[in-house]
């Protein structure tokens, strides 16, 4: 960080926007399709190496959104049921990018299988001493968006106009949403104003 974590967490975020042309997501998707993956298991494996080369960390939770609407059941059911996935991996120095997109692939998919274990429930069991400043379990989010929808929608609002849109809130101290397009992936990272520049 820039600044040193405040004792009670800020919300003020700011963010930048980045995308993908569409030569470049190929590649990415050729990628996760060598190794019997998906893009989606590439960029949070990306995100984990991104994380370990600027805090030097080997151990590294992201955290993930899922839909929460595994039965068949629930499906015509009207509300919200997202939940929170924290997803721990080892980018650790002596392996290859490879290695370590297979291991992100095998932890994603065993997590899947467990989204459904309350988070609270998970973060008590835990017993992690709880700090005013921060999440409880990781300080990153990175959410994907498949969205067919011709245009760069990483640089625009819901309504897909062009339009730049402001999130002065940060949740997180990163959070990288990433929106599947038609021609290339838009992605926006926020982060809390109170920790970067």
């Amino acid at each position: 960080t820039d600044f040193r974590r405040p004792p009670i967490q800020n919300f003020e975020g700011r963010h930048v926007d980045v995308f993908i042309d569409d030569t470049h997501t190929q590649a990415l998707t050729q990628i996760a399709s060598g190794m019997e993956g998906t893009l989606y298991g590439v960029l949070a494996g990306a995100i984990d190496i991104l994380l370990n080369k600027l805090s030097g960390k080997e151990d590294v939770i992201l955290g993930t959104t899922v839909a929460g609407r595994r039965h068949a059941d629930l499906e015509n059911v009207i509300g919200m049921f997202v939940g929170t996935l924290p997803l721990r991996n080892r980018p650790e120095q002596g392996k290859t990018v490879d290695t370590f997109l297979r291991e992100v692939k095998d932890t994603t998919l065993a997590a899947m299988e467990n989204q459904e274990y309350p988070f609270e429930e998970l973060v008590d069991k835990l017993d992690i001493p709880r700090d005013m400043g921060r999440n409880p379990l990781f300080d990153v989010m990175f959410t994907m968006q498949n969205i067919a929808e011709k245009g760069r929608t990483g640089k625009t609002n819901e309504s897909g106009d062009g339009r730049l849109t402001l999130n002065p809130i940060a949740k997180f101290d990163l959070t990288f949403t990433v929106r599947e397009t038609l021609d290339g992936l838009g992605i926006k990272v926020d982060y809390a104003a109170a920790l970067f520049k």
